[in-house]
């Protein structure tokens, strides 16, 4: 999560995993002593707004909570179950987000919130099947979602790498005026640093199994040396998800996804 300030108030973008986490966050904000009065969500997956029951209790009364139309109906399907395993899982421990968007917002959209203006952006299928991001206008910022992960290992396991180095060939000609991003996971950095280095993981992680794969299937083996090799190139590197076999389950999503004829 992550928080713009405003001349009295504070916006928050996207809502932790857990409820625990975000009484956390929401600590953290107290201390500067304004209201939350609004919270955008970047895309459907469960770690990005798990906590919701806890931002719209400390919020202000009937905060609104913006969403693109392609996330809310990629919630409403939760067509990879991972939104009813959270809730499994971590059972009162995770809200979720159905029945708490109050607000449906368009790419280009603007949103203005106590002087600031808030831009929708719609990205396209990638990491998760609807990456949004939202702008606040002539700050140079972008929150971008899981568009980039700081030093992080990617999730790749919905095999749409490809689109996602798409995404982050297209962020300069897009966003050419953008200087920092706040991502999904890790520290803000600046925008060239962050898709580049994304870009460079990704495509490097495709070509390491394109070279092994053979008719989208990796053998154990395999999978655990493209694991070996990415642990020795990138050694600080934690998986975004707290998932077993992280890295397996990326290199098997990822040698489906060339089988199926999405080229390198």
């Amino acid at each position: 999560s992550f928080a713009i300030e405003t001349a009295t108030s504070l916006v928050a973008v996207d809502a932790q995993r857990q409820i625990h986490h975000a009484k956390k966050f929401l600590d953290q904000l107290q201390t500067i002593g304004k209201p939350l009065v609004a919270l955008f969500i970047t895309h459907e997956h469960p770690d990005h707004h798990g906590g919701i029951s806890e931002y719209q209790r400390r919020g202000k009364e009937g905060m609104p909570v913006y969403v693109t139309r392609a996330t809310a109906e990629a919630i409403d399907k939760d067509e990879r179950g991972f939104i009813a395993l959270g809730r499994q899982i971590l059972k009162e421990d995770f809200s979720g987000l159905e029945g708490r968007i109050t607000n449906l917002v368009n790419a280009g959209d603007e949103i203005e919130i106590d002087g600031v203006t808030i831009r929708s952006h719609e990205l396209g299928p990638g990491e998760s099947s609807s990456m949004s991001a939202f702008e606040p206008v002539r700050s140079g910022v972008l929150f971008c979602g899981d568009l980039v992960a700081n030093r992080m290992t990617p999730f790749l396991f919905e095999g749409r790498s490809k689109r996602w180095v798409e995404q982050l060939k297209a962020f300069p000609r897009s966003f050419g005026h953008v200087e920092i991003l706040y991502g999904g996971h890790g520290a803000p950095a600046t925008a060239k640093e962050l898709v580049s280095m994304q870009l460079d993981y990704i495509e490097r992680f495709r070509g390491r199994v394109a070279s092994v794969q053979k008719d989208g299937e990796l053998s154990d083996e395999q999978k655990q040396r493209i694991r070996d090799a990415v642990a020795q190139e990138y050694p600080d590197y934690e998986p975004v998800a707290e998932v077993p076999l992280f890295v397996e389950t990326n290199a098997a999503a990822v040698a489906k996804e060339i089988a199926l004829g999405e080229n390198i």
